[in-house]
């Protein structure tokens, strides 16, 4: 017997099954790759990744700057970066936020949010549940920042 987690909307559930026999429920092990890299989602784009219905987990891992294109809020699930090297800079409800190497944050769902800049070298781990297509760009003009 092994314990996992079974995901039921929001919430996380954790039950023993045995896991042999039961398809797609394995055990998953693998090195995390230099640069950008999906390792758990609903649907991971290749071998490294853990398919997932209950989070999202990324890993970046660059030498180049990058941003979002521009703020955003997920309607169903928190998000959290956790910074391992360089800085990454956000924007939180209109605010400007420094998150650096040893630090996190997270965002719980409504808050709207987006990355400005990351300052390289940048590692960090962004986790994301559950893991749902929620991702909403307020427009300027709708009032709204939740």
């Amino acid at each position: 017997m092994s314990t996992r987690s079974a995901c039921r909307g929001s919430r996380i559930a954790w039950i023993a099954l045995d896991t042999e026999g039961v398809p797609g429920r394995a055990f998953h092990h693998a090195r995390i790759p230099v640069g950008n890299s999906v390792l758990a989602a609903p649907l991971p784009p290749d071998t490294v990744g853990f398919a997932t219905e209950c989070f999202q987990l990324l890993s970046n891992d660059t030498l180049v700057s990058w941003s979002d294109s521009s703020p955003h809020r997920h309607s169903v699930s928190d998000e959290m970066f956790v910074v391992m090297e360089g800085t990454v800079i956000f924007t939180v409800d209109g605010q400007e936020v420094a998150v650096a190497a040893g630090e996190f944050c997270a965002f719980p769902a409504g808050l709207t949010h987006g990355v400005l800049r990351a300052e390289p070298p940048v590692r960090c781990f962004v986790l994301r549940a559950p893991a749902v297509a929620d991702k909403d760009y307020p427009s300027s003009t709708d009032g709204a920042s939740a």
